[in-house]
Order: structure tokens, then sequence, then C-alpha cells
């Protein structure tokens, strides 16, 4: 899509240094600009993937009184029908771009009237009149803004590393560390690093010359019932994403998600080219599936191999190219894909994700929801734990007591107090209090100010879970995963089932207290297209690695931390670690450690922290 890089100057005397966009040049080859206030106040560089209105949308853009300058890394997903709406108020247009219609919204609507836009966005906004920026995250964090306070500077970005040259030392953020450890992703508006935060979704942060930073809420979600229906928001999301000025590609399978998507995409009029991947160790992950749906459909698919040797190079090579901490073993399938509509000429790419988050398609979920009912005394937040716990998390570090390895992690144990062991989330005072507050059985990661759980009320626990969710995998795995790995290869990915009206008529749709079933709406939506071919019951591989896989991750795992070791963070007599080698025994902490050790290696040298 795009992305920007810059700093808001507070102090006249001392010039702040210039955005460096190679860092960046990725999320944006067709374009780059470097604009300054006359003062020297604001500097914003910035590059562009174009999507819509290739010959004029050229950034930054203007409201119509010119008051409002913006920069946007976004899709308006809407935006001939919010042109129309600001032009009866009087806006003027000067571009085809669809970002433009973000500072009009502003000048006539104010920022409330952001919750009209159909699309994800992160958004710089600078108000000419009173010398005030402006952060703003679309509302489920789609679009990623990262910043940093040094001084008399303010430092932002659309991505990590590149506000991390600006920092001369970097102190890791134990709290981060072990929700990595836990998560393999750092949930909520915290990084590993005690210096940089992001902003959270849905919210905006000004910066004023003399004022204090302030972060506010700007979306709250329409859970009115007289809203679309779930079924129509799917419609809309998939039509409106399937349209672009630019060649658009999806990523298909044998899975129900995206080939709805396909579907309803071809009866709105656009027949979009599938890509799949095909063998990999003896393994098609769905292809034979996707090639069988597409006689259905009337599609073409193109065929995405992988090979073994490619795939464990990517394994080695993700720590340094995903920008933030994502150790999902998944990443080297979806850099493949994405590499693959480049190398075809496509500049922009529609997912399946989000199908299993809102409708039901994970089993410990339905699993969770079906005890709370039954033991009433437990709450849906012990029950989502015990059930991820064990299927994903090793035991390692989730029950130390049952191992022989309880001091591997070593600060969690001996040096900070509001951790116990068993649980790597903190157990404080205030925490609780939290969580009693919102009245809500959430996710600990993700209950904190920011967290939507906090805004709203009588919530059923389904519509919690679902929250939770895409506070935590979705957030993370779905979007900033996608976001970064898309992005490397200059390739504009598109989610339309994780669409904000898709998403809000889900939350309606649960508002009730039925244990509901496996992605059960999402194919009734597929029957009621006649599509036998979607619900049908092929069997779901996705990205999962082989048993063929074990001796090589073996291998490539077999090594020593020394960063996680230098920094004291791994225990070097720890029994656990002598075990890693072995990537049967506890693989994905295995591969966290291997993860969070190399990315970590690229700062050596600035980091501060030692336990």
């Amino acid at each position: 899509m795009c992305g920007f890089v810059g700093n808001v100057n507070r102090n006249p005397i001392n010039s702040s240094p210039e955005p460096d966009l190679d860092l960046i040049k990725h999320r944006g080859p067709d374009e780059s600009v470097n604009w300054a206030s006359e003062d020297g106040f604001l500097k914003i560089g910035f590059v562009r993937l174009s999507m819509v209105g290739l010959d004029n949308g050229s950034q930054p853009l203007f409201s119509s009184n010119k008051q409002f300058l913006c920069f946007i890394n976004g899709e308006v997903y809407n935006h001939k029908e919010l042109r129309e709406l600001l032009i009866n108020k009087g806006a003027v247009f000067k571009s085809d771009s669809d970002c433009e219609t973000i500072p009009n919204i502003i000048q006539f609507l104010g920022f409330s009237g952001l919750q009209l836009v159909n699309g994800p966005f992160a958004a710089i906004v600078f108000d000419v009149y009173d010398q005030s920026l402006y952060l703003i995250r679309d509302a489920f964090g789609e679009k990623p803004i990262y910043y940093s306070h040094k001084l008399d500077v303010f430092y932002f970005s659309s991505e990590l590393k590149p506000l991390l040259n600006y920092l001369p030392h970097l102190e890791i953020n134990i709290t981060a560390m072990n929700k990595f450890f836990y998560y393999g992703f750092v949930p909520g508006n915290e990084t590993i690093f005690k210096e940089v935060l992001e902003v959270p979704s849905g919210h905006l942060v000004t910066i004023g010359r003399d004022s204090l930073v302030q972060t506010k809420r700007w979306y709250f979600p329409d859970l009115d019932s007289h809203k679309l229906d779930p079924k129509s928001a799917l419609w809309e999301s998939i039509a409106l994403q399937s349209s672009a000025d630019s060649r658009l590609c999806l990523a298909i399978s044998g899975g129900i998600d995206s080939q709805l998507i396909a579907q309803v995409a071809r009866k709105s009029k656009h027949l979009i080219p599938g890509l799949t991947m095909t063998d990999f160790y003896g393994k098609d992950f769905e292809s034979s599936n996707a090639f069988e749906f597409s006689k259905f459909n009337d599609s073409e698919i193109l065929p995405v191999p992988l090979g073994n040797q490619e795939h464990l190079k990517l394994i080695s090579d993700m720590p340094l190219m995903l920008d933030d901490l994502i150790a999902d073993l998944s990443s080297p399938f979806y850099f493949q894909l994405t590499q693959a509509a480049r190398d075809y000429g496509f500049k922009g790419m529609l997912f399946g994700h989000g199908g299993d988050e809102l409708d039901w398609g994970y089993g410990w979920v339905l699993k969770a929801l079906g005890d709370k009912n039954q033991q009433k005394g437990m709450h849906l937040r012990d029950r989502l734990y015990k059930f991820r716990h064990f299927e994903s998390t090793p035991r390692a570090l989730s029950h130390p007591k049952h191992t022989n390895c309880n001091h591997m992690i070593y600060p969690i144990w001996k040096t900070y107090p509001n951790f116990r062991a068993g649980q790597l989330i903190p157990i404080t005072k205030e925490f609780h209090e939290n969580l009693a507050d919102v009245g809500c059985d959430s996710d600990p990661a993700i209950a904190s100010k920011f967290s939507l759980l906090q805004t709203l009320e009588g919530l059923t626990p389904k519509q919690s879970a679902v929250i939770s969710l895409l506070e935590t995998y979705v957030l993370e795995n779905g979007f900033k995963q996608i976001d970064r790995i898309s992005m490397w290869n200059s390739i504009e990915a598109r989610l339309p089932i994780l669409g904000a009206r898709v998403i809000e008529s889900f939350l309606r749709l649960n508002g009730n207290y039925k244990i509901p079933t496996q992605k059960t709406n999402l194919r009734r939506f597929s029957r009621d297209i006649n599509s036998s071919h979607i619900t049908s019951n092929y069997e779901k591989k996705g990205f999962a690695p082989t048993q063929n896989l074990s001796g090589d991750y073996a291998n490539l795992l077999n090594y020593q931390p020394s960063m996680l070791l230098d920094l004291k963070i791994l225990n070097k007599h720890s029994r656990y670690l002598s075990q890693l080698p072995d990537a049967g025994v506890d693989l994905p902490i295995s591969f966290r450690i291997y993860f969070l050790d190399k990315w970590l290696s690229q700062f050596d040298g600035k980091i501060t922290t030692r336990f």
C-alpha cells in the first residue's frame, strides 16, 4: 500500500533528522516524497503503492479548505459513496484518490465521521491552523503506526525499524518479552522495546506544539441490530475489495473462506485469478481442491511451488525480513504467495483471513464457551487459556513444575515479582481490578484501557471471545503479519472478511448465549449462492508444517542463541535449552527463541538491558 516516516520537533533551536525512506521503500515503489513545514516543526517522508487514482493520487492530500494536510497509508473502499455525501456538503475534490475523502471527512464531519470509512487506514493529519498533528489508526488496527518520544522530538513510522535508527539505546520491555514467549507476538500497543509504542486500534494520538501527547479513542462499534446483517455486510465487503485500478489476485485454498470470496467476487462481475500453493514435502496444500473449484467457478488458478530448501531458507530469513516480532511458522508460505503475486504482475492480493475468528472455526474456542455454560464458576478467560495454552504453547513455559527447565526463562521466575510460575501474564492487583471493572471474561494480555472490552458494556461471552481474538491473534498473526510480508514484496493485502462492517455485523449476531457451531454462517451463505463446491467437506490442511519437517527444523534450530544468552534472557544451564535441536520437543517455543535471538541481533550494541 504505502508507508511513512517522520518527526515533530518542538525545539526550534536544534534541527531534527531527515526522514530515511530507504527502510520503507518496499512499501511504496511507485512514488516517494519528502515534505516539511517551513519552520521545520514537522517532517514527513512518504512512499506510495498506487491502487486507485493511479495518475493523480499523489500525496499529501488536503481538505477542501486546506486546513488539514494528510499522508495516508490505506484504502477507502466506499470512496464513491463518501464523495457524493461530501460534495453535497460542499467538498471540492482535486484528485481521483480514494484517500482524499479522509481529510474532507475530518473537515465536514469531524474525527467521529471516520466511522463512515469502509477500509483500513493509518493517517498522519496535520492541522495547519492550530499546528496539531494527529496519528490515526483504523478501527481494528489493520494498518500500523509506531511512535517514540525522545527529548523534544516525537518520531512516527509505518514500521518499527525506522524508529529504532533514531534511538541510541534500547531497553527491553520484560512484560512484552514474556508475552512474546506466550503468544509468539506482542499484543496490545506495546513493543519489545520500552522506547516505542503503537497507536492502539481505533485511536488517535495528538501532538501539539506545547501540549502533552494525548491518546483518544475515535472508533466505537455500531452494534445496532437494525444495521446490515452479516451476509449483506460480507457481500458488500467482497464486492468493494474486488475492485481496483490495479490488477488483483486471490490467495485460494481448499477452504470455505477463500472460495467464498472467489464466488461472490465473480457474481459481482469481478473474475479474480487465484494463486495456490502446490507441492511441498509431498503435500499439495489443498491445491487439488483449488483447481477443482476453479473449473466450477470458471476462474484462472496459478500455481505457486515452494521447494524444501527454499522454505528452510525463508524460515531462517524471516526474523530479519519481518519488521516486528511475529514468530509464526506460516510466514514463509505467505511470503511465497505474495512474492509470486508480484512476479505475476499483480499489485494487490485478497486473503480469506477472519472466517475462523468471526464464525467459530476454532474448536478450542467453542470448547471454552461450552464449558463456561456448564461451569459457571470458571471464567471464559481461564477456559481459553487452558485449551489454547495446551494446544500451542509449550509446557516448558506454561507449567515449569512439570518439566526440568523451570529456570530456562531466567528473569520470569527469579527477578520479576509480578510474574508467577505457570503463567506468563502479570498478576497484579490493578490488573484484576481492571477485569472486574469491565465485567467481562477477557484475555488479560489485551485487557487494557485501550481495549474494546473496556469500552463496551453488556457483552455476551461470545462477543467477548470474538473481541479477544480480534485484539490478539487477528491483530498480530493476521493484520500485522500479512501487512509486513505483503509489503515486503510491494503487494497490497486485502482482507474482506475482516472489514469493519463485517466484524460489527458478526458481533451483533453473537449478542446471545446460544453455543454456536463451526462456520455455520459461512456455510449457509455459501449455500445461498448454490455453491456446493464450497460447502463440501474438503479436508482443511492449511499452512501447518508436515511431519517430514521435523528433522529439517531440528537442523535449523541446532544453534546456541548467543544474543539471548548474552542478555541473560536465557539461562545457559537450562536442561531445556540443551534440547532445542530436537524439533519434536516444543517446536513453537524453539522457533520463538530462534526468532527472538536472530531478530534482536540486528540491534546488538544498542540494547542496554541485562537481566
